[in-house]
């Protein structure tokens, strides 16, 4: 008990020392603290890889709060190697990536980097110019999500993204304006709205490829710059292209009208892109 009074007394004076009454360090620590929790809470509902600290848009929290419109800025991917696609990209996004298929629900992702906490097509918070940006990418710092006592979803806006700054402050855009939301909000809305319609579809796919066993385990093996021998990068699910070449017409005619054809043959596609990633990842080493 004495050393416990002693720590606190010396608590004291630290913080008096410094022009800063213990009262008060001890409210910023504790509103820090629960700072944190409500952004950890918010993510885990959420569910949202690379959104840091998601806040809930509301009139009240956000009147001063702007976004920085004009500005690209993709640092918040700069570690993400695997990034979040919906069945709509595959054509396009095959001509620059891997796509492949994770986890239980076989997700599918578009890998853009072959070491860990690295994104091979960001530089500097920059995208590279020729190559294909991912819709998950696009629509952030804004995104939709559940909130309480609400139906349907909300939008929510990333407060730990470089483009959120206070309304006027180099020369962010409000998302608010009389009372009102803006322009800049209701784009928001919009994108966020047909980004949900395409992860409505991208299900459907993931429901007819699985209904009919077209997805096989595979892996990709890589030898990092520096190294003499390669070792495992990722384990993922691929569309088996014997499996595709199997199917009765029925099951092909269903798959047809149902558009997934075209996601089917962009998946297969894309797995060329393994050998262009490892040859840029050695000529930027």
């Amino acid at each position: 008990m004495a050393d416990n009074n002693q720590y606190g007394s010396n608590q004291q004076r630290v913080a008096s020392a410094g022009g800063v009454p213990a009262g008060v360090v001890a409210s910023q620590v504790a509103a820090r603290i629960a700072a944190e929790q409500a952004a950890q809470a918010a993510r885990a509902r959420l569910g949202l890889p690379l959104y840091q600290n998601p806040h809930l848009i509301a009139l009240a929290s956000h009147g001063g709060v702007g976004v920085l419109a004009h500005v690209t800025d993709y640092s918040f991917a700069e570690k993400a190697p695997l990034i979040p696609l919906t069945a709509d990209e595959f054509p396009r996004a095959s001509l620059d990536y891997p796509i492949v298929f994770l986890g239980d629900g076989r997700q599918p992702y578009a890998v853009a980097g072959l070491e860990a906490g690295h994104n091979q097509f960001i530089h500097n918070g920059v995208y590279r110019v020729d190559a294909y940006v991912p819709g998950y990418l696009r629509r952030y710092p804004f995104a939709f999500g559940p909130a309480q006592g609400r139906e349907g979803p909300a939008l929510y806006l990333d407060h730990a993204s470089r483009r959120v700054a206070p309304v006027g402050a180099g020369g962010a855009v409000p998302l608010f304006q009389n009372r009102d939301v803006t322009d800049l909000t209701r784009h928001a809305v919009g994108f966020c709205r047909s980004y949900q319609a395409a992860e409505a579809r991208t299900t459907l796919v993931l429901t007819l490829l699985q209904a009919h066993g077209l997805l096989e385990a595979k892996s990709v093996q890589h030898t990092s710059p520096g190294a003499s021998t390669p070792h495992l990068a990722l384990e993922f699910f691929s569309v088996s292209p014997e499996r595709v070449e199997a199917l009765s017409d029925d099951v092909f005619l269903e798959l047809r009208k149902a558009g997934v054809l075209p996601v089917i043959h962009a998946q297969i596609a894309s797995q060329a892109r393994w050998t262009a990633l490892a040859a840029a990842l050695r000529v930027g080493a």
